[in-house]
């Protein structure tokens, strides 16, 4: 039987609708929205050849002896009432307003096409960082085909890695950086639920109105090493932008010379406890020296300095979950946007 697409925007929007309208209504059981700050001093003694500012919900600016890349970001916030039933659109100002210089940026990562983490891109590749190769999924690379030239933007589906197997390293930044694309799975939003699920196969001429039209693609982690003169391993970072099950997004065996201890992952709290072992398994996978929380506060409210928690998510329930896997002398912080971080020794 054809499924009609009306009665699938329909019901995604239905459901979207009625998990803001339980938040509303009962924010009381979610456990502790706003619990204290994470350790800050992962980064004390760290000499700012390795950086990460948070940028806020998925975005982080990382700079590592000069050179620098971005993880997509986002600022534009519609309201969820905006995202279920109305039109939705980068608000071009805002990101002027917020995004720091990045005019030299020469990588922007996009671990996923959803509306909250490729909306604001077309405008920031264009506009602020028009030296930037976008990379993504060939879902990301249609999307973007309706404003930016297609020659900027490099489809990983060919070239990533699996839990079970590496993929190929692409180097950053004139080789003094490389990354590998890993695979991963999108976490249901709500129970058996995952909204704006599938591809765009074709190139758009016109970029989607609506957040059921920023289709996810195939999503992937990111593994990132910063090398240092003769070209090793100096520090590594494992970046996701989403909840997944394991062994998705996990870093996979890797050949001897390609082995480094992971210094910081970055993790994704929304939707963490409809999937199983998040995030148990990536720590355990990556034992890293630090964690951070990236996407963990209200992607629909305007971007505030002292943002609140994203809707439906237990922040606090995750951290004690987190807290209990941690290595021993691990430490992990709760960035606010804007906080900037240094990890180089």
């Amino acid at each position: 039987m054809k499924r009609r697409r009306g009665a699938g925007v329909a019901r995604s929007s239905a459901t979207l609708l009625l998990g803001t309208t339980l938040l509303a209504a009962g924010c009381a059981v979610l456990g502790d929205p706003d619990p204290p700050r994470g350790v800050v001093p992962c980064c004390a003694g760290g000499s700012g050849e390795l950086s990460l500012t948070y940028l806020g919900v998925g975005g982080w600016l990382i700079e590592w002896r000069g050179s620098r890349i971005l993880t997509a970001p986002f600022y534009t916030n519609p309201s969820s009432t905006r995202v279920a039933f109305g039109q939705i659109t980068s608000d071009t100002a805002l990101v002027e307003r917020l995004l720091p210089p990045v005019e030299d940026v020469e990588a922007i990562l996009v671990g996923h096409a959803h509306y909250d983490h490729l909306m604001d891109v077309p405008y920031i590749a264009r506009r602020r960082a028009p030296r930037a190769t976008v990379y993504g999924s060939a879902t990301t690379r249609n999307l973007l085909a309706a404003v930016l030239d297609t020659a900027r933007v490099s489809a990983l589906n060919p070239v990533a890695g699996t839990p079970e197997r590496p993929g190929r390293w692409i180097p950053l930044a004139n080789g003094r950086m490389r990354m590998m694309a890993i695979e991963t799975r999108h976490a249901p939003h709500f129970p058996m639920v995952e909204l704006f699920e599938g591809t765009v196969d074709t190139a758009l001429t016109t970029l989607p109105p609506r957040a059921d039209g920023w289709k996810g693609g195939v999503a992937y982690a990111f593994l990132l090493d910063f090398l240092d003169a003769e070209g090793r391993v100096a520090h590594r970072i494992h970046y996701q932008d989403l909840a997944s099950t394991e062994p998705w997004g996990l870093v996979p065996p890797l050949p001897p010379e390609d082995r480094a201890p992971v210094d910081a992952i970055i993790v994704c709290p929304p939707s963490f406890d409809h999937v199983e072992r998040y995030p148990e398994a990536i720590v355990e996978n990556t034992r890293p020296e630090h964690v951070f929380l990236g996407h963990w506060e209200d992607f629909f409210d305007p971007p505030t300095p002292e943002p609140r928690s994203v809707p439906l998510t237990d922040l606090g329930a995750f951290i004690r979950r987190l807290e209990a896997v941690l290595p021993p002398g691990s430490t992990w912080t709760r960035p606010l946007p804007g906080e900037r971080f240094d990890l180089g020794g």
